[in-house]
């Protein structure tokens, strides 16, 4: 099933001069986080099919599908969504765990609302937001790519992601 993109960058984004589509394969295109696992996604613009290398965040956004029901949670929120995928990768690095949706933005309600429903009726749900759970894989959000491979979580240097 293929949906709609629902990641608008926010304003920091929206001015950094780096074109989406130049990704060093280091780097989300989107939400430009450095070493994180990094996917090929294939995103139809228009006429053309252009291929992203979005982190695993990003890439639940983009091409939402129902493998990843149990990695988020829908809630109301005024924070960008952009803004969520950065507090969210910088409270992991931190805790070295994925962060509930309170400690990244401590005005989040969680909302009854299916995350598959949310994706289709979107426009419907202006101020809804999709945050994380713990059932994401650990080894999916970063890569060590100046090492040459996935990592052990808890030998990682943080300096490198400072």
């Amino acid at each position: 099933m293929n949906f709609e993109p629902m990641l608008e960058p926010d304003e920091e984004t929206k001015n950094d001069t780096t074109d989406i589509q130049k990704s060093d394969r280091r780097t989300c295109a989107l939400c430009k986080k450095v070493y994180m696992t990094l996917y090929k996604t294939y995103i139809n613009d228009e006429d053309t099919c252009k291929i992203y290398y979005l982190c695993v965040f990003c890439r639940i956004l983009k091409n939402f599908k129902m493998q990843y029901i149990s990695d988020v949670v829908v809630c109301k929120s005024k924070m960008s969504q952009s803004k969520i995928i950065k507090t969210t990768y910088d409270l992991f690095i931190k805790n070295k765990k994925i962060p509930y949706p309170h400690d990244v933005d401590e005005d989040a309600e969680r909302v009854e609302l299916f995350a598959y429903k949310f994706f289709k009726n979107k426009d419907k749900y202006k101020d809804y937001k999709i945050f994380y759970t713990n059932k994401i894989n650990k080894n999916d959000i970063i890569s060590c790519g100046f090492l040459g491979g996935r990592f052990n979580l808890e030998k990682l240097d943080l300096k490198y992601f400072e």
